[in-house]
């Protein structure tokens, strides 16, 4: 709470990049901000890094999964926040927006999964999928667009039945016996789960949208931990003290 609110208060009212760097694999991610103390603030709230964990972010993963002692933060600031972004456009971006491209073009940062940097402050277009000359999707079918008058192309179709049969979460169990540093159990969905646990199908899954509604690292069932994001160990101990 305290290393949050110092983040906050450093850098609040601050438009910059920042850069997360892994001390253990040197892997990192590069960020924008047009107030770097508000964004920056996330990182530092374990349900927001699950939630974000769960749509996919890798640095969020990561920050879990090593904790932040083994992350080293930098900030590069640019100036005040810029209030008004009505000037702004896809050609004409903010600075910041300019140099985290310019960033992602010319370093490899292996936590971006996205390799365009954006503003937050841009609109998004009310076009249908594939509707209307304007639309970038529009007269692309197959792996190059989502869909094409919102019919799915048969590639997404495999591609979405091989998710749903995945499930939506995966858990990890971990013993609650002073043994928290051990390796947790790995279930890949739901239903395996509730094998384990001998209990109901839908036990995960409510399991699961709990910890996510409260905002839980995890949740203590019997003598076990569970979670569904793999947690670093630290954490886990400051969570669920013994």
């Amino acid at each position: 709470m305290g290393l949050r609110r110092e983040i906050k208060k450093k850098y609040f009212g601050f438009r910059g990049i920042y850069v997360f760097t892994n001390k253990i694999n040197g892997k990192q991610y590069v960020g924008s901000s047009k107030n770097l103390g508000v964004r920056l603030k996330d990182y530092f709230i374990i349900s927001y890094l699950m939630d974000q964990s769960l749509r996919g972010s890798s640095i969020c993963k990561a920050l879990l999964k090593y904790g932040y002692n083994n992350f080293t933060l930098s900030v590069k600031i640019l100036g005040p926040s810029i209030e008004n972004l009505e000037n702004y456009s896809k050609e004409n971006h903010p600075d910041y927006i300019e140099l985290e491209q310019y960033l992602l073009d010319n370093y490899t940062f292996i936590y971006n999964i996205n390799r365009t940097a954006s503003s937050a402050a841009y609109k998004r277009s009310i076009n249908k999928v594939n509707v209307g000359e304007k639309n970038p999707s529009y007269r692309k079918t197959g792996d190059k667009s989502h869909a094409w008058l919102n019919v799915h192309s048969e590639q997404n179709n495999r591609r979405y039945a091989r998710s749903k049969a995945r499930g939506t979460y995966k858990f990890y169990v971990y013993s609650d016996n002073f043994t928290l540093r051990a390796a947790p159990y790995k279930f890949e969905s739901a239903s395996k789960l509730a094998v384990f646990f001998n209990s109901h199908i839908k036990f995960g899954t409510n399991l699961a949208k709990l910890i996510v509604s409260i905002g839980v690292v995890g949740i203590r069932y019997t003598s076990y931990i569970i979670t569904i994001t793999l947690i670093e160990p630290s954490i886990l101990e400051l969570s669920f003290p013994p």
